[in-house]
Protein backbone atom coordinates (compact mmCIF):
# COMPACT_ATOMS: atom_id res chain seq x y z
CA UNK A 1 0.00 0.00 0.00
CA UNK A 2 2.09 2.80 1.36
CA UNK A 3 5.53 1.64 -0.50
CA UNK A 4 4.30 1.49 -4.02
CA UNK A 5 2.07 4.84 -3.23
CA UNK A 6 5.52 6.64 -2.40
CA UNK A 7 7.04 4.93 -5.57
CA UNK A 8 4.38 5.83 -7.43
CA UNK A 9 4.75 9.44 -6.61
CA UNK A 10 8.65 9.79 -6.60
CA UNK A 11 8.10 12.39 -9.35
CA UNK A 12 6.25 14.62 -7.01
CA UNK A 13 8.34 13.85 -4.14
CA UNK A 14 11.00 15.03 -6.20
CA UNK A 15 9.83 18.13 -8.11
CA UNK A 16 6.54 19.47 -5.73
CA UNK A 17 2.94 19.99 -6.54
CA UNK A 18 1.09 23.01 -7.57
CA UNK A 19 0.17 25.04 -4.98
CA UNK A 20 -2.93 27.51 -6.11
CA UNK A 21 -4.25 30.57 -3.92
CA UNK A 22 -8.03 31.05 -3.13
CA UNK A 23 -8.24 32.94 -6.65
CA UNK A 24 -6.71 29.79 -8.51
CA UNK A 25 -3.14 31.07 -9.40
CA UNK A 26 -0.66 28.88 -9.21
CA UNK A 27 2.34 30.34 -7.05
CA UNK A 28 4.98 27.28 -8.03
CA UNK A 29 5.73 23.70 -7.16
CA UNK A 30 6.29 22.73 -3.62
CA UNK A 31 7.99 19.81 -1.89
CA UNK A 32 6.71 20.26 1.13
CA UNK A 33 2.83 20.14 0.14
CA UNK A 34 3.92 17.28 -1.86
CA UNK A 35 5.34 15.15 1.18
CA UNK A 36 2.45 16.53 3.26
CA UNK A 37 -0.09 14.82 0.49
CA UNK A 38 1.66 11.75 0.10
CA UNK A 39 2.19 11.07 3.88
CA UNK A 40 -1.65 11.62 4.04
CA UNK A 41 -2.45 9.30 1.35
CA UNK A 42 -0.18 6.68 3.19
CA UNK A 43 -1.92 7.15 6.60
CA UNK A 44 -5.61 7.05 4.84
CA UNK A 45 -4.15 3.23 3.44
CA UNK A 46 -3.12 2.08 6.43
CA UNK A 47 -6.42 2.89 7.59
CA UNK A 48 -8.30 1.30 4.99
CA UNK A 49 -6.42 -1.94 5.43
CA UNK A 50 -7.31 -2.17 8.73
CA UNK A 51 -9.98 -3.80 9.04
CA UNK A 52 -9.33 -6.44 6.14
CA UNK A 53 -6.14 -7.33 7.77
CA UNK A 54 -6.80 -6.85 11.61
CA UNK A 55 -10.46 -7.83 12.09
CA UNK A 56 -11.44 -10.24 8.71
CA UNK A 57 -9.04 -13.06 9.92
CA UNK A 58 -10.40 -13.30 13.94
CA UNK A 59 -14.26 -13.47 11.88
CA UNK A 60 -13.52 -15.87 9.17
CA UNK A 61 -11.41 -18.21 12.04
CA UNK A 62 -14.96 -17.75 14.23
CA UNK A 63 -16.61 -18.33 11.18
CA UNK A 64 -14.88 -21.69 10.72
CA UNK A 65 -15.57 -22.91 14.13
CA UNK A 66 -19.00 -22.10 14.32
CA UNK A 67 -21.88 -24.90 13.95
CA UNK A 68 -23.01 -23.51 10.92
CA UNK A 69 -19.76 -24.01 8.94
CA UNK A 70 -19.71 -27.86 10.43
CA UNK A 71 -23.47 -28.02 9.02
CA UNK A 72 -22.62 -26.86 5.77
CA UNK A 73 -19.35 -27.43 4.93
CA UNK A 74 -19.58 -25.92 1.02
CA UNK A 75 -20.63 -22.29 2.24
CA UNK A 76 -17.46 -21.76 3.61
CA UNK A 77 -15.86 -19.97 0.91
CA UNK A 78 -18.81 -17.81 -0.08
CA UNK A 79 -18.83 -16.76 3.72
CA UNK A 80 -14.61 -15.83 4.12
CA UNK A 81 -15.73 -14.15 0.56
CA UNK A 82 -18.93 -12.17 2.30
CA UNK A 83 -16.59 -11.51 5.36
CA UNK A 84 -13.37 -10.49 3.97
CA UNK A 85 -15.27 -8.18 0.99
CA UNK A 86 -17.19 -6.61 4.15
CA UNK A 87 -14.04 -5.63 5.44
CA UNK A 88 -12.65 -4.45 2.59
CA UNK A 89 -15.78 -1.95 2.11
CA UNK A 90 -15.53 -1.23 5.91
CA UNK A 91 -11.76 0.09 5.72
CA UNK A 92 -11.69 1.69 2.36
CA UNK A 93 -14.08 4.81 1.95
CA UNK A 94 -13.57 5.91 5.65
CA UNK A 95 -9.90 5.42 4.70
CA UNK A 96 -9.92 7.45 1.87
CA UNK A 97 -12.63 9.98 3.42
CA UNK A 98 -9.85 10.24 6.42
CA UNK A 99 -9.06 13.36 4.21
CA UNK A 100 -10.03 15.74 1.15
CA UNK A 101 -8.52 15.26 -1.86
CA UNK A 102 -7.92 19.01 -2.02
CA UNK A 103 -5.57 20.01 0.91
CA UNK A 104 -4.79 23.07 2.59
CA UNK A 105 -1.82 24.07 3.91
CA UNK A 106 -0.44 27.31 5.78
CA UNK A 107 2.58 29.05 3.48
CA UNK A 108 4.68 29.39 7.01
CA UNK A 109 4.79 25.33 6.50
CA UNK A 110 6.11 25.92 2.92
CA UNK A 111 9.48 27.10 1.52
CA UNK A 112 10.74 30.41 1.76
CA UNK A 113 9.58 31.25 -1.77
CA UNK A 114 5.92 31.40 -0.67
CA UNK A 115 6.28 33.40 2.44
CA UNK A 116 5.45 35.87 0.64
CA UNK A 117 2.93 35.39 -2.06
CA UNK A 118 0.27 38.36 -2.71
CA UNK A 119 -2.66 37.80 -4.34
CA UNK A 120 -3.48 39.92 -7.63
CA UNK A 121 -5.20 42.53 -5.15
CA UNK A 122 -2.27 42.61 -3.29
CA UNK A 123 -3.22 40.71 -0.53
CA UNK A 124 -0.59 38.33 1.63
CA UNK A 125 -1.31 34.62 0.85
CA UNK A 126 -1.80 33.26 4.34
CA UNK A 127 -2.79 29.41 3.34
CA UNK A 128 -2.10 27.44 0.17
CA UNK A 129 -4.73 24.32 -1.80
CA UNK A 130 -2.72 21.67 -3.38
CA UNK A 131 -4.29 18.26 -4.54
CA UNK A 132 -3.26 15.68 -2.31
CA UNK A 133 -4.58 13.01 -4.56
CA UNK A 134 -6.17 9.37 -3.20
Amino acid sequence: GWASLVMMRKDELQNGVNVVDDEGTVHGKSKTAAREGIAKCAASRVVWNLPATGITPFLCAAYTKSAMNKAMPMMNLPATTAIITCGIIAGVYPGQALFTQQARIDASSLEPEFQDCRTSSGAKVAEFTYNKGL
